[in-house]
């Protein structure tokens, strides 16, 4: 959806109820939740079984997912882009506990573009909007420094992790100004 501009289509993606089971304990019960609390750090995979398949990697979990690239869409580029950019939209939605960006190693090696690097056009900041779920811009930059502000601080859900991964904020502290400078 990100390769193809299908914002409008992604946000209610990612906005609607999932009902989950927990299968951990006694409580087999369906919850309501988020599609941030799809993906969870993978403790058990990373503490014991990357120990056996190759210590030396940094993530388990993300050298299994990279290995699925495939055909033009699914690339390693692109995969990263989506798990950093589902991490961010977490942050920008408030979801409960936030994106784990499993794929975070990767971004310095991947080539990756995130949207949030053409929002110096204003043109593409509008195309963004149905994302965000706003309507101006004012609305879009308030959105977009709040979070930064946020993960800049430190505050962000699943900040530590995301640091670790070297995942890069929304924007850098100071970058405001050029948002929706250009046409």
């Amino acid at each position: 959806m990100l390769s193809y501009e299908r914002f409008a289509d992604l946000h209610q993606m990612l906005n609607r109820t999932y009902f989950l089971r927990n299968i951990i304990g006694t409580a087999n019960d369906t919850r309501p939740r988020a599609y941030s609390d799809l993906r969870q750090p993978c403790r058990m995979l990373e503490s014991t079984f990357k120990q056996k398949v190759n210590p030396r990697l940094i993530s388990l979990a993300a050298d299994l997912l990279i290995k699925r690239e495939y055909g033009e869409c699914i690339t390693k580029c692109n995969l990263v882009t989506a798990d950093l950019t589902l991490a961010h939209l977490s942050m920008l939605y408030g979801t409960s506990f936030g994106w784990y960006p499993v794929l975070g190693p990767y971004c310095r090696w991947s080539g990756h573009q995130l949207i949030w690097e053409k929002m110096v056009s204003k043109s593409f900041c509008e195309k963004l909007y149905p994302l965000l779920g706003v309507k101006s811009f004012t609305e879009f930059t308030e959105k977009v420094k709040t979070a930064s502000d946020k993960w800049n601080s430190g505050l962000a859900t699943c900040y530590e992790f995301a640091r670790f991964g070297g995942v890069p904020p929304i924007l850098g502290r100071g970058d405001y100004e050029r948002i929706g400078s250009t046409p």
